[in-house]
């Protein structure tokens, strides 16, 4: 098995390649991925997959299959880098949907807003967020699903807005189902990070081809770990498998 380990930058992707055997390992191959000035932001990604599909190896070894793509969902969270604009986030999801790629989003303010407008696959807020996106209160579960169906009706193609201790709500699809969940009481270390590792359980189950109560299960589990984690996103997955039958989902009709 080879392992390909990249360091992210836009202008300057650093890699390592090892190969796994048994109880062995041996560094296959190391360089750098350079992108000049003079190739746009939004296609910097792009050219950074395509440079990773053509590695080999010392021996002519191909590191990854020819037709697969090293990176079939992207996951976009947190504010746009310093210099990038509200526009950045938009353009990566442009790039992802070019490429054939699924993005995942979790963003505020701005960036949100040009995200939303850029028809992810999936958009995540949490009850603050989706308030300024949608520029009226969330006060309940009810406001919250109607809330997800709008941001579904300007362009996402899956939304969920998360409310804290009450959990989230999801609404899977323009068609629906629509689904809520909630965890169990937790004694919270800290709930720093828990929405972006909600997000990054809802991309782990899509990876996984998991949809409906499963995937639910799995992203909330991975919100509620965190809260018990040591630090933020430092979650354990047996933690997260304890707590996947402990979720609280419920499926409503609307």
């Amino acid at each position: 098995m080879k392992i390909l380990g990249i360091d992210p930058s836009l202008r300057s992707t650093g890699f390592g390649v090892i190969e796994v055997r048994g109880n062995q390992m041996s560094a296959r191959c190391h360089g750098c991925i350079q992108n000049p000035k003079s190739v746009l932001p939004s296609r910097c990604l792009v050219r950074i997959g395509d440079e990773v599909l053509t590695l080999e190896t010392a021996d002519g070894a191909v590191v990854v299959r020819p037709g697969r793509p090293a990176a079939p969902d992207g996951v976009i969270s947190g504010s746009p880098p310093s210099g990038g604009g509200a526009e950045f986030y938009a353009s990566l999801i442009d790039a992802a949907r070019s490429a054939g790629a699924r993005v995942f989003v979790d963003s505020s303010g701005e960036g949100l807003r040009a995200s939303a407008k850029a028809s992810p696959e999936f958009l995540k807020v949490n009850r603050a967020e989706a308030e300024g996106l949608l520029g009226r209160p969330i006060k309940d579960a009810h406001e919250a699903v109607h809330g997800a169906m709008e941001i579904i009706e300007n362009g996402a193609g899956s939304a969920a807005i998360t409310l804290g201790a009450d959990g989230l709500v999801w609404v899977e699809s323009k068609h629906g189902p629509v689904w809520s969940a909630r965890p169990p009481q937790l004694k919270v270390i800290s709930a720093v990070g828990s929405g972006d590792s909600t997000l990054g359980g809802f991309a782990c189950a899509a990876a996984r081809g998991l949809i409906g109560e499963d995937a639910l299960r799995l992203a909330v589990a991975c919100g509620a770990a965190n809260c018990l984690a040591d630090a933020p996103a430092r979650i354990d997955r047996s933690t997260v498998e304890s707590l996947i039958p402990k979720i609280e989902v419920q499926r409503h009709a609307f």
